[in-house]
């Protein structure tokens, strides 16, 4: 979702570069769209400072990486936005990801959140679980320019 997100940073970034890529849609396996928030969750669950050593300090202490790094924080992205939630996510709460969707299309992005009953966060990505066909045809209806019916 940041990569989709990038172009919206000027070049007095430390985070810019000229033409970034950007995705035609994009979705989200229970990931983070704003790592200013859940820090202290995050870090415990990887048992490591994460999010402190990815963006080179607390938020204290570089503020602006933690809003140049938030999707949530650059709305609209001009891009379609999948949230693929299951329905024991653990680490990265559901409230999170309404947020999202509920950010995302007020600033005019399209955006949907899917749940897929049954599973939590490291079988959303699995091919072998009931999460894929949720997954496959996300992924077919970004390819279609369209977002995937709840």
């Amino acid at each position: 979702m940041w990569a989709a997100s990038r172009s919206r940073l000027g070049p007095k970034s430390d985070l810019y570069i000229p033409n970034p890529i950007k995705p035609t849609g994009v979705i989200n396996l229970a990931g983070t769209m704003d790592l200013s928030v859940n820090i202290e969750f995050v870090e415990t669950a990887c048992q490591a400072p994460v999010v402190h050593d990815l963006l080179g300090g607390a938020l204290s202490d570089v503020p602006v990486r933690y809003v140049e790094s938030s999707v949530f924080k650059l709305l609209p992205i001009g891009v379609p936005q999948v949230m693929l939630w299951g329905e024991h996510e653990p680490f990265v709460p559901h409230a999170f990801a309404r947020a999202q969707v509920d950010a995302a299309t007020k600033a005019g992005d399209r955006a949907v959140l899917l749940v897929v009953p049954g599973v939590g966060h490291f079988e959303i990505a699995t091919t072998q679980e009931p999460s894929w066909p949720t997954l496959r045809g996300a992924v077919l209806s970004l390819l279609d320019g369209r977002l995937p019916a709840r």
